[in-house]
């Protein structure tokens, strides 16, 4: 039996759920990276929130689980993440904090698969008793997801500002919210499938959120991702996704991958390398979603800090797709596109022939 190729091993590893799975973990790592590190926020509150769905929203599990994932999406655009917003104690008056639900909604219900977490997404600030926001919903009117998401949420903020007594602040806060910001019954399914179990010390550990987390991804059911081209159609949001990061950016990334394949067409490649290079076109700006908008937007010149932030963007795109089982070998020629064939580029300072072929042909 012929060994399969690539190409074919990618679309394999997409149609059993996998690389779905992985992409959304991914764009979930990426909204959570900043110039100080990885945060975990939105892996804690998916981790939290599906774990609470087992129990309160069974069925609807996976749908928890991204809403988790990316319940931040919308917030994509702040100089500074959301968390140490949240936690500054300093009134939240940012038009993009304001209105980040229901931008985060509007980006995931680009993706069909994920409609019902668009809803919980939505809703992820909305209180049991009406004084959330965007719309001010109440009781019965919000979500069992989006409450669930609620309560995850608020959970990992509050384990930021009481770091230091093992959660047991973080968790007494929770359950007085019980019939206020957090409807009792979901108060409830929480202490029992999280807070009154090890898990609830083992999302407080860092270094546990990976291995939770990949265990989490292989539990996942498949996902229907209702288009003739699924893989294709899936990747291309994801790069207005990353375009939409920026305002000077939109449709640079289909424009790179256009172009790139024009060109390597042109030069020989096969189909099945085409498809790849616009795969890596698509994505060679994954890690650019964790580069700050004050920096991204700065009208003049950028001093040596900020360059060197800039700078790191090739090399969290090719650990974001390293994270991707199917998408690994795409890795340095999505993320290779700003080094120089003189050895003067970045990151990894390579030259010539060291330099993949793809990425020579998408820095073009």
């Amino acid at each position: 039996m012929n060994k399969p190729t690539k190409r074919q091993e990618m679309l394999r590893v997409f149609e059993n759920g996998q690389i779905f799975h992985e992409l959304m973990a991914a764009l979930s790592m990426a909204l959570d990276m900043d110039a100080r590190g990885k945060l975990y926020h939105a892996w804690r509150v998916a981790l939290v929130a599906a774990k609470t769905a087992e129990i309160m929203l069974p069925d609807k599990v996976t749908d928890v689980f991204y809403a988790g994932l990316l319940h931040d999406i919308g917030a994509m655009g702040l100089d500074d993440h959301i968390v140490h917003q949240m936690i500054s104690g300093e009134p939240l008056t940012d038009p993009i904090i304001l209105e980040h639900s229901n931008r985060g909604a509007a980006i995931a219900k680009e993706l069909p698969a994920l409609a019902e977490a668009a809803q919980y997404i939505l809703e992820h600030h909305e209180h049991w008793d009406g004084t959330g926001t965007p719309a001010q919903k109440s009781g019965p009117s919000l979500s069992l997801g989006g409450q669930i998401v609620a309560i995850a949420d608020q959970l990992d903020i509050l384990l930021r500002l009481y770091p230091l007594d093992q959660g047991k602040k973080a968790l007494e806060i929770i359950k007085s919210r019980a019939g206020s910001s957090l409807m009792p019954e979901v108060v409830e399914a929480f202490l029992a499938a999280v807070a009154e179990t090890p898990y609830y010390y083992q999302v407080q550990d860092y270094n546990s959120l990976t291995p939770l987390m990949t265990e989490t991804l292989e539990k996942l059911p498949p996902v229907d991702c209702v288009h003739p081209q699924p893989f294709k159609a899936t990747v291309r949001v994801f790069a207005r996704i990353i375009d939409a990061k920026h305002k000077y950016t939109s449709g640079h990334s289909q424009r790179v991958a256009y172009y790139g394949v024009k060109l390597a067409r042109e030069i020989g490649f096969t189909e099945e390398q085409l498809e790849e290079l616009e795969v890596a076109g698509l994505l060679h700006d994954f890690g650019k979603i964790s580069v700050p908008n004050r920096i991204l937007d700065k009208a003049g010149p950028l001093d040596d800090d900020e360059f060197a932030i800039i700078r790191q963007h090739p090399g969290r795109t090719a650990e974001l797709l390293n994270m991707i089982d199917g998408l690994k070998h795409l890795a340095w020629i999505a993320a290779g596109h700003h080094e120089r064939y003189d050895g003067k580029g970045y990151p990894l300072k390579l030259g010539g022939e060291e330099i993949p072929l793809g990425a020579r042909i998408l820095s073009v």
